[in-house]
C-alpha cells in the first residue's frame, strides 16, 4: 500500500486527498495535515461567505502565466461543476459568469467535502504542523510535533502568505525551499491599496462606479477596468482596485493611478449638463451628478467648470503603498514554475507535488483563484493516480 501526505487541508488539498482514494481505494493510504483546529476556513471566507468557486469564462489571460493552460482546459469550469455534482453539490452561475453553489452559502461546499473525507475514511490530522520534509532512500520523512511519519507522495498545498489568520503564513515556502525549490519573490495580491489622504478627504464610506486606470512612465496604459471603487479613510478597495493591485505589485516602472468618475457620461455630456444649467453655480451642479462630499471634493480641487470636467474624467490618486498580506485575498510569488515539471511535481523530487496558491499562480478576482485550487488538487491526482497505475 502506498502512503501518500498531503499538507493542508484548502480547497487543493481537500479534492486531491478526495480524488486520489476514490480512485485507488485500500491501494492507497492519504492523510491530510492541517496545523489549524478545523479544515477549510479559507472555504468558508471566500467569495464573501458565498465561495465563487469559478467563472464561466475561464481563460490563461486571466492568470499571471501561460502555466496554467493544461491544468484549466484539462479541468475547466464545465469539468469542476460537473465533479462537484458527483459530490453531491449543484452549482450555478450568476450574471457575470461567477460560479456559487446553488445555497449560496460556502458552508456547503465544505460539508460536501468534508463528508466525501469521512466516507473515504481519508485520515486528516488537525492541529498538526509539518515542520520537516526529509527524503530517505524513496522515502519522504516528515516531522510533526516531534514525530517522525515516512511516505511515498507528498503533496504541498499548504497555500499562501495571504490572510494569514484563515490558516496559511507561509510555512509551505520553507519547506518546498528545503526540498530545493526556488521561491520567487512574495507580495500581496488582491488586495487593496492605501493613498494620500488629500487624494481621498472627506470620501470615507463612499461607493462610487468607475473606469480605473493605469499608466506607466512612457504614458502607455497598463490597466483599464469598470468597476466599483470603495473608499476608505486611508486607501481604496473594491474588486476594480484588487485587480489593479496585481499589475501595481508587479510593476518595476513609476506609474500613475486615475478614476474615470463618470464612466457612463462623456466631456460632451457634461459640458452640455453644466450648459442647461447657467443658472447653478459648480457646486450645484456637482451635486447633481456625484455623491455630497465628492462633489465637495471636485470643487475644492477645480474650482472652474473646465477643470471640474477634466477632474471627473481624470481624477488622479497617489498610492502609497497596500494593506498587506493579512488583508490581501492571493499571494503573488511562490514556488518557481522553473522548479516544476508539467505534472506539478518538483523536477528534482518526482513525488512530491506543489498545488494552489503555493505556486507562483495566482488570477484576477471571480473565481479564478479558487478555480486554480481546486482544478490543481484534482490534476495532481490524477497524475498520482496514473503513475501508481502504471507502476
Amino acid at each position: 500500500m502506498k502512503k501518500v501526505a498531503i499538507v493542508g487541508a484548502g480547497p487543493s488539498g481537500m479534492l486531491a486527498g478526495i480524488k486520489i482514494k476514490e480512485s485507488l481505494g485500500d491501494k492507497v493510504n492519504v492523510v491530510i495535515y492541517e496545523k489549524k483546529d478545523r479544515v477549510g476556513k479559507k472555504i468558508l471566507a471566500s467569495g464573501n461567505g458565498r465561495c465563487n468557486l469559478s467563472n464561466t469564462d475561464l481563460d490563461m489571460s486571466y492568470y499571471n502565466n501561460a502555466f496554467v493552460n493544461n491544468i484549466i482546459k484539462e479541468i475547466n469550469s464545465t469539468n469542476l461543476r460537473c465533479y462537484f455534482q458527483d459530490l453531491g453539490l449543484i452549482t450555478m452561475p450568476d450574471s457575470s459568469g461567477r460560479i456559487y453553489p446553488i445555497t449560496d452559502m460556502a458552508s456547503t461546499v465544505l460539508d460536501i467535502l468534508l463528508r466525501k473525507i469521512s466516507e473515504l475514511q481519508i485520515e486528516v490530522k488537525t492541529n498538526t504542523l509539518v515542520t520537516n520534509i526529509n527524503k530517505e532512500n524513496d522515502k519522504y520523512i516528515l516531522t510533526t510535533n516531534n514525530e517522525l511519519h515516512p511516505f511515498d507522495i507528498v503533496i504541498l498545498a499548504t497555500g499562501g502568505k495571504s490572510s494569514s489568520y484563515l490558516g496559511s503564513n507561509g510555512e509551505g515556502y520553507a519547506l518546498a525551499k528545503e526540498l530545493g525549490a526556488k521561491i520567487t519573490p512574495l507580495k500581496p495580491g488582491l488586495v487593496g491599496l492605501k493613498t494620500t489622504k488629500d487624494s481621498i478627504k472627506g470620501l470615507n464610506g463612499i461607493r462610487q462606479k468607475v473606469n480605473l486606470k493605469l499608466f506607466n512612465d512612457k504614458d502607455e496604459c497598463i490597466f483599464t477596468e469598470n468597476g466599483e471603487v470603495q473608499f476608505k479613510e486611508d486607501g481604496i478597495s473594491g474588486i476594480v482596485v484588487m485587480n489593479a493591485s496585481r499589475v501595481i505589485e508587479r510593476t518595476n516602472e513609476d506609474y500613475k493611478l486615475y478614476l474615470d468618475l463618470l464612466p457612463s457620461l462623456t466631456k460632451d455630456d457634461i459640458q452640455i449638463f453644466f450648459d442647461m444649467h447657467v443658472e447653478l453655480a459648480l457646486a450645484e451642479c456637482l451635486e447633481g451628478i456625484l455623491p455630497k462630499m465628492m462633489a465637495k471634493l471636485i470643487m475644492e480641487k477645480a474650482k472652474s467648470f473646465k477643470k471640474a470636467i477634466n477632474l471627473l474624467k481624470n481624477y488622479p490618486i497617489e498610492i502609497t503603498g497596500d494593506y498587506g498580506f493579512d488583508r490581501s485575498q492571493v499571494t503573488l510569488g511562490g514556488v518557481s514554475l522553473d522548479c516544476i515539471n508539467r505534472s506539478l511535481n518538483l523536477k528534482n523530487h518526482k513525488n512530491v507535488y506543489i498545488c494552489g496558491e503555493l505556486l507562483d499562480i495566482d488570477g484576477k478576482c471571480g473565481g479564478y483563484n479558487l478555480h486554480f485550487a481546486f482544478a490543481s488538487g484534482i490534476y495532481v491526482a490524477k497524475r498520482i493516480i496514473e503513475g501508481m497505475k502504471n507502476a
